[in-house]
């Protein structure tokens, strides 16, 4: 069960949980007794009971729109609660910090003179947010965002290797394939870097990705159904085949093209990214790339113990790996 799970059960907030775990201060007495138990009848990991911790660790949730982090439904919590999780068992405090809009701002607002080492969620970092990621003078681990051309340790999923063992499969069943890409409004790093990738691939193949099918939608499944709605019935033609930059844009483009009378997968083959928990649910179930998104968190941290440690592990950029889930949005 998630920390999101637990507090949406006990009707608190994230950082109430949290607050609990690390023994902190900020909740009543008989609030906290409910959370213990709650957390004691789950067998949910406790903190180190020693008064003595490792070290004390912040994770900077910052949100620019929230459209990334929000709409894509459990993909951070998951990675959240796994580190979190981590944390407690090798006995560091973790502390939540969110921050929305004003990046350089909100950085600029945090103490971090008690704090040993920060994870920031770099979901919704643009390029021109990444030069202040450097007012952080603390061991940095930055999640869901390589940050290229930044000297900095991150940590993200293995986006031009998972990108093309789903096109490797698409093409295996359609060798002359027309195809586009759904990408969101807002910029991601990952929507840019699965982009490219999927650029890439089509050369490799003697393919190529038209300008008229890379296909801007809004990052909300609601926003992607209504937008892609109007594109068709202002003459948009779909291609054959649909790469989404992630589930939620393709959730999203499923629920449009369902209501416009277009088959999936029929008319129109389409193929996801993150494997979240509504893309089996939607008709047709969406093919997808899981990413481990647990094995993100848990390594997150031994990241950032050996960013502590030495001084020289620096600049490391670790890439996660993960899977394709067929399902019937691509079944013949």
């Amino acid at each position: 069960m998630t920390l999101k799970e637990i507090a949406n059960r006990a009707n608190v907030s994230v950082s109430t949980v949290s607050l609990v775990l690390n023994n902190k201060k900020g909740v009543s007495d008989k609030k906290r007794t409910t959370i213990l138990n709650m957390l004691e009848e789950l067998d949910y990991p406790k903190m180190n009971n020693s008064d003595s911790h490792s070290g004390k660790l912040i994770f900077i949730k910052y949100s620019r729109t929230g459209k990334l982090i929000e709409e894509n439904e459990g993909f951070i919590s998951v990675i959240l609660d796994a580190l979190g999780n981590e944390c407690r068992r090798d006995g560091f405090q973790l502390i939540y910090q969110y921050c929305h809009k004003d990046f350089k701002k909100s950085i600029e607002n945090i103490d971090f003179s008690d704090v040993d080492g920060v994870f920031l969620l770099g979901t919704e970092l643009t390029p021109d947010d990444y030069k202040y990621v450097s007012l952080i003078e603390k061991p940095l681990v930055v999640i869901d965002n390589s940050l290229p051309e930044c000297h900095i340790n991150t940590i993200t999923m293995a986006n031009y290797e998972m990108t093309k063992t789903g096109f490797d499969y698409l093409i295996s069943k359609n060798p002359n394939m027309e195809f586009g890409f759904l990408i969101g409004t807002e910029y991601a790093e990952n929507f840019e870097e699965r982009l490219k990738s999927v650029e890439i691939e089509a050369i490799r193949h003697g393919l190529r990705l038209d300008s008229k099918n890379i296909i801007k939608l809004d990052p909300t499944l609601d926003g992607a159904r209504d937008d892609l709605t109007e594109l068709i019935r202002d003459g948009l033609k779909l291609p054959s085949v649909l790469f989404a930059a992630n589930d939620t844009i393709g959730i999203g483009a499923i629920h449009a093209m369902n209501n416009l009378g277009i088959k999936v997968p029929e008319e129109v083959q389409i193929i996801g990214f993150d494997d979240i928990v509504f893309s089996k649910s939607v008709q047709p179930s969406l093919t997808t790339l899981s990413v481990k998104r647990r094995l993100i968190g848990s390594v997150a941290l031994h990241q950032m113990k050996e960013t502590i440690a030495n001084k020289d592990y620096r600049d490391i950029k670790i890439r996660i790996g993960g899977d394709l889930i067929i399902r019937d949005s691509t079944k013949n």
